[in-house]
């Protein structure tokens, strides 16, 4: 679920975007569970990569780190401010800051299956003298 809070910053309305849950878990933890359970539908048909917890907890917290983790819309100067609009800039921005955030988790994980899978390539071309 989506919590929308309307600051007042320098005299300009601010309208940021969170994600919220019945928890009441920080933002943070929020996304770190998301991002894990990403994990774990991608790689749930992979029969041979496995991705360990203590990696897939290092790939999120790359994923993270940095990362602004809330969607904001702030009113630029000679315009009024609208909070419909402004929930659905912030709504938006928030939707692509995940989303990124989730590409970049997809990257990491397909960079391990890569990696495995030239190891096996690798051994097995060793074992058998497969020419290149």
């Amino acid at each position: 679920m989506i919590e929308f809070e309307v600051h007042n910053k320098d005299g300009k309305q601010i309208t940021v975007a969170k994600f919220v849950n019945e928890n009441h878990s920080s933002v943070y933890n929020i996304w770190e569970e998301s991002l894990l359970r990403h994990i774990d539908k991608i790689t749930a048909d992979m029969k041979f990569l496995e991705v360990y917890y203590p990696k897939q907890l290092r790939i999120v917290k790359d994923a993270l780190s940095g990362r602004k983790l809330v969607g904001t819309a702030k009113v630029s100067d000679g315009d009024t401010y609208d909070e419909k609009t402004g929930r659905e800039i912030a709504r938006k921005d928030l939707i692509e800051r995940y989303k990124r955030a989730e590409s970049y988790v997809e990257r990491q994980v397909l960079e391990k299956a890569y990696h495995d899978i030239a190891t096996i390539k690798t051994y097995l071309e060793k074992k058998y003298k497969i020419e290149k």
